[in-house]
């Protein structure tokens, strides 16, 4: 914690900070962390370089083979449980786009007060190709 923000890094270079059932639990604790601290009065969700987020790692997620109707009420549970974390998080809450940003890492940035992105910074939405649609 720095002057009352704290920074929450994505940091998984190797799979390009990709959410992994473990990495989000991380997330949540942080934030549960933060919204108690008397000390922290905003906080800034940012990513290992170069990528902010490549969304949610979905081989991670999805642990064996499923019906696709499986999948699809797994990957809604965990979304939902992903963006009630960020639209109940009680403080200032910012994204510092550092480069790509991908799928839910894109609808998440977008409930929180603001976003600031680098020059290098991308955004990409592909659950329609991935047959992801909501």
């Amino acid at each position: 914690v720095s002057a009352g923000v704290k920074t929450i890094i994505f940091n998984n270079p190797k799979k390009l900070n990709a959410w992994t059932a473990r990495m989000m639990h991380g997330i949540k604790e942080e934030l549960s962390t933060a919204a108690e601290a008397d000390g922290v009065k905003a906080v800034i969700l940012t990513g290992t370089d170069p990528y902010y987020c490549a969304g949610v790692d979905l081989g991670a997620m999805v642990s064996k083979p499923m019906w696709p109707s499986a999948l699809h009420t797994l990957l809604v549970e965990q979304n939902t449980a992903l963006f009630e974390m960020f639209l109940s998080f009680p403080k200032p809450l910012f994204a510092a786009i550092n480069g790509p940003a991908i799928g839910a890492s894109v609808t998440s940035a977008a409930l929180g007060e603001g976003i600031v992105a680098s020059e290098r910074a991308t955004f990409h939405t592909p659950f329609a190709s991935l047959g992801l649609v909501p």
